[in-house]
């Protein structure tokens, strides 16, 4: 069968009601009635932003949505019953976020599969940042670290959650699909600049739940990662931390279908003057579905009026206005069933 999958990062996708609301409602609503709604000390996601991400859901029309930095389950039911018309089903279980920023999937319903879903939240990762391995060169950070909750070496987990979405028939995996959402760049605690040790540190984490999912559901039984990586995990100029994934048989689908660097833009950040764009979203897949990759690319926002493709933002004003900050990314498989 054709499996269309798209993976999002939503950026602070929270639709956290104080108050009962039908669709009706909705469609008659301002954004400034909207956040009205809003439960106490959640900042809902505007409501102009929603729309504009079921009207693409719609239109795109993937099997499975892979969403990052939703808030929680009853953000992602309120999402698909209220404004995708309840034609898809939400899987979300609960991470380590701080924040709240959850991930999740939304399947289609009447794919004829059955699905289900695993949460990774108590993975070990374990690692130390380098002021604990030597607090006199690394002094500064040594100081400022004990003003931060860092947790022990030792028993550290993921800062979010690595979810499982098991997809097939009943009492056969067809298919496994692995989200994720590796550490940001950001480094409050200045223990850790770009975020790369714990960066490192979790991806060495999903390969290793990827190892035991595989022995799972078997050899033959693909096994995909998708998600916000953070940082340079493709094939284009690669960041260190992510050199041991282009070694594990994995492939960006973008590359494997040759789109050109600058198409695979997935988020654009501003520091002064300076545009930093990144392909930071990515579906890897293994060698098995290499040759089953029917169509691949990210997904530029519009306008309403014509549908001519918006100019990709050249500050932070500008990326305000668009439904997230991320850029979704969508392929088309074939797939065993």
């Amino acid at each position: 069968m054709h499996l269309k999958i798209m993976e999002w990062n939503a950026q602070d996708f929270f639709l956290q009601l104080e108050y009962p609301v039908s669709k009706s409602d909705i469609d008659s609503m301002t954004d400034e009635q909207w956040k009205l709604l809003a439960r106490t000390d959640v900042h809902l996601k505007p409501l102009a932003k929603i729309k504009m991400i079921a009207d693409i859901i719609t239109e795109v029309s993937p099997d499975v949505v892979c969403f990052c930095e939703v808030g929680g389950h009853e953000s992602l039911e309120m999402f698909a019953r209220l404004f995708l018309l309840d034609r898809y089903e939400a899987f979300l279980v609960e991470g380590n976020s701080n924040r709240g920023i959850e991930s999740g999937f939304l399947v289609k319903r009447g794919l004829g599969l059955k699905t289900k879903i695993k949460s990774h939240r108590n993975w070990p990762v374990p690692f130390e940042y380098p002021h604990e391995k030597d607090p006199v060169t690394h002094k500064l950070a040594a100081e400022a670290a004990a003003y931060y909750d860092l947790g022990h070496p030792k028993t550290r987990k993921l800062s979010r959650d690595v979810p499982a979405l098991f997809l097939g028939k009943p009492g056969q995996t067809a298919l496994v699909i692995l989200l994720v959402h590796l550490k940001s760049g950001f480094d409050t605690a200045g223990v850790d600049p770009e975020g790369k040790i714990r960066r490192a540190a979790e991806l060495e984490a999903l390969l290793a739940i990827h190892a035991s999912v595989q022995n799972h559901v078997g050899p033959s039984v693909p096994i995909i990662l998708t998600g916000d990586f953070n940082g340079r995990a493709g094939r284009y100029e690669t960041g260190p931390e992510f050199a041991p994934l282009l070694t594990s048989g994995f492939e960006d689908v973008l590359h494997l279908k040759e789109v050109p660097p600058y198409e695979r833009i997935s988020q654009l950040t501003f520091v002064r003057s300076q545009i930093i764009a990144k392909q930071l979203d990515f579906i890897f897949i293994p060698e098995i579905l290499h040759g089953r990759v029917r169509e691949a690319y990210v997904y530029r926002y519009r306008f309403p009026e014509d549908q001519t493709e918006i100019t990709l933002p050249s500050s932070f004003r500008d990326r305000a206005r668009l439904p997230s900050d991320h850029y979704p990314l969508v392929c088309e498989l074939e797939i065993d069933v």
